[in-house]
């Protein structure tokens, strides 16, 4: 279920809340071969806030909640690589005509994992916090360069178990419309 309101003409708030009920639910456990799981729950609730109420610059903000367990006989348990909480901020400043800068902070808390080995063992990966920025100028109105830096202070963060992602990233773009 969700619902969008407009609080004036400059902003809005989008809240959603959902719960699925999945059913041989396909996913990778410990290393084993993809297969089908018997039961699971995802509920959870998200905000998102948009705002343009500031000349030259859009603002953008969202909160993210989800509890994601395993059905069992026995009760539930939660699941793994899947964190409760989740935050961001966006936002995109015009300075003049033809220049954008734009810029955004990603928060995911902390989630499960199973540990390897003969007896796995549920343990937590940290939470942590992304920065990336970027600026976009318009030449000629039929070229476009940009530079964006992804994961600007080069935070070290595992998503799951093992998987490391890469480090700071900066790319450089040029854009040309042909018609």
């Amino acid at each position: 279920v969700g619902v969008d309101y407009r609080l004036d003409a400059a902003s809005t708030v989008a809240v959603s809340v959902f719960s699925t009920h999945a059913h041989d639910f396909i996913e990778r456990l410990s290393g084993l071969p993809f297969e089908n799981q018997d039961s699971y729950r995802f509920s959870g609730a998200e905000v998102t806030i948009q705002t343009t109420r500031i000349p030259q610059l859009n603002l953008r903000g969202g909160y993210s909640f989800l509890d994601s367990v395993e059905e069992t006989a026995t009760g539930t348990q939660p699941l793994q690589t899947r964190p409760r909480h989740r935050g961001s901020l966006e936002w995109i400043w015009i300075p003049v005509t033809g220049s954008a800068v734009r810029g955004a902070a990603y928060y995911t808390g902390t989630q499960l994992y199973d540990s390897r080995g003969a007896v796995p063992v549920q343990m937590d990966v940290n939470a942590y916090t992304l920065v990336d920025v970027g600026f976009t100028q318009t030449l000629a109105r039929r070229y476009n360069i940009a530079c964006d830096v992804r994961n600007l202070l080069d935070q070290l963060y595992d998503q799951c178990y093992g998987l490391p992602r890469e480090g700071r990233a900066a790319v450089f773009t040029l854009r040309a419309r042909l018609n």
